[in-house]
């Protein structure tokens, strides 16, 4: 037990010590994104490309999430980017 508590110790420790000024996206990931969405407009021109359009079109988004409005009958869709750019070594 006493070398878990000096492992998470140490941990804390080296966490204190990272800049928070790190973004927490890869930095390449505005180049990432547009050649996805190149491949999406290519895709969606080729009579073919249905499905590796729509392969394209998942990695883009992440989530959508619908949220109820104070109408019960509608809803406001907000989309989120993928968070995969974010674990790209």
């Amino acid at each position: 037990m006493d070398e878990l508590e000096r492992q998470k110790a140490e941990i804390t420790e080296r966490l204190a010590q990272n800049p928070t000024d790190i973004p927490d996206v890869h930095p390449n990931v505005a180049n990432i994104y547009r050649q996805n969405v190149v491949r999406f407009t290519e895709a969606l021109e080729d009579p073919d490309g249905g499905r590796e359009a729509a392969q394209v079109l998942r990695s883009l988004i992440g989530e959508i999430v619908l949220r109820p409005t104070p109408s019960a009958a509608k809803s406001r869709p907000s989309y989120a980017a993928n968070s995969w750019a974010s674990s790209i070594s």
